[in-house]
């Protein structure tokens, strides 16, 4: 499944690598891009989406509103 997650506190390059890190090694299948401008990671997996969310605020970040592709 295909998720858009908001990540409203993404503020560098190094915020999206270190997410994607954080995902990847909970699912090394994955596929993960991230967005800066738009403040955004989009994640292929076949993780749930509470696992990712878990993954992403343990590094601080907040997850916002999230879509489903």
């Amino acid at each position: 499944m295909a998720f858009t997650l908001q990540v409203p506190t993404i503020a560098c390059s190094g915020c999206i690598s270190a997410i994607s890190l954080a995902i990847a090694t909970l699912d090394p299948q994955a596929k993960i891009s991230g967005d800066l401008g738009g403040k955004q990671i989009t994640v292929e997996t076949n993780l749930p989406e509470a696992e990712l969310n878990a993954a992403i605020t343990k590094l601080g970040h907040e997850v916002g509103q999230t879509s489903r592709d």
